[in-house]
């Protein structure tokens, strides 16, 4: 049995894949990391008690809050990403996977062994480096 058709559908049809590939896996190659974070966790609670080492206020993870952005103030947190991080990370934090030449403005809400969540800590801005090509070799 013949089927009837363009002779070239699968060659098209190959260079249209290799094309869609080549611009996922390229976006994928550009995801950067943010710049360190330094990060001052809470030693009291809200109500102005001690944040102890161990029990149900010690602090057990963070939820940090990033979203695109033109300054601190101009923030839109509602379409913002969050990740939780357990346990607490050190300080500073490292951000992966962002755009590279994007602002961004992060935030972070520290959390306790009980599940209970601190207020938003203060805004901090930063760019994520565009990639730079390596040096010419001239001969």
């Amino acid at each position: 049995m013949r089927v009837r058709g363009n002779p070239n559908t699968g060659t098209q049809m190959f260079k249209l894949l290799a094309a869609l590939s080549a611009i996922v896996f390229s976006s994928l190659a550009y995801a950067a990391t943010l710049p360190s974070i330094a990060v001052v966790y809470p030693v009291a609670n809200v109500d102005g008690s001690p944040i102890l080492a161990t029990g149900p206020t010690s602090l057990a993870s963070a939820r940090v809050q990033t979203v695109e952005c033109t300054s601190a103030s101009a923030a839109t947190w509602s379409a913002g990403v969050s990740t939780v991080i357990t346990p607490l990370p050190a300080s500073p934090i490292e951000l992966n996977g962002l755009t590279p030449g994007v602002l961004y403005c992060v935030r972070l809400f520290a959390k306790n062994a009980a599940g209970e969540e601190s207020p938003a800590s203060n805004v901090v801005t930063r760019k994520v480096a565009l990639p730079r090509p390596n040096a010419s070799v001239i001969q």
